[in-house]
């Protein structure tokens, strides 16, 4: 597994523009919205005991940003805040030698080590792979960063918002 830090704004600039594509690209694709509608409790939907599927909105007020899923109603941040953002704060590219199965296995090995690496650290930790199931938008990537591997996964470093009423991240 190779780890990779994306560095400076023009680095940031490039992600973030891959991102949005990547963005309006699902935001058009009637199939992957259907699909992500399946999984996902609309405003005032109760699919009974354990509640399953993401809460709507949480899709909305977290966005793009926190985990890489576009509804046809998911707003793309304007790039300029979005690259500075990821400036300021830590993006890893987590990527594999390979495209194979156990190189997926091992991406998530990889990245399950980093996260609880960073959470005993006192970090807070996200994960986006969905634009990288785009090939054009992982091979864009890999060649922007010059890259010899095949970008698997996207990872976030941060210090952990404070939680606040409502907050279901805060709440046990």
């Amino acid at each position: 597994m190779v780890g990779r830090w994306i560095s400076g704004g023009d680095e940031a600039l490039a992600v973030v523009r891959l991102l949005a594509y990547a963005a309006g690209a699902f935001q058009g694709n009637v199939d992957y919205q259907r699909e992500l509608s399946l999984w996902t409790n609309a405003p005032g939907e109760s699919r009974g005991e354990g509640e399953l599927g993401l809460a709507w909105d949480d899709l909305f007020s977290a966005g793009l940003g926190a985990v890489g899923l576009a509804t046809s109603r998911t707003r793309i941040p304007d790039e300029s805040v979005l690259a500075a953002r990821i400036e300021r704060e830590s993006l890893l590219v987590v990527s594999s030698r390979g495209d194979e199965s156990l190189d997926h296995i091992r991406a998530g090995e990889a990245v399950e080590q980093a996260w609880l690496e960073a959470t005993s650290a006192g970090l807070a930790a996200s994960i986006m792979t969905q634009p990288l199931h785009l090939e054009e938008v992982r091979d864009a990537l890999a060649v922007r960063l010059g890259l010899s591997t095949v970008p698997q996964a996207l990872m976030r470093f941060g210090h952990p918002a404070e939680a606040t009423p409502g907050n279901r991240r805060g709440q046990p």
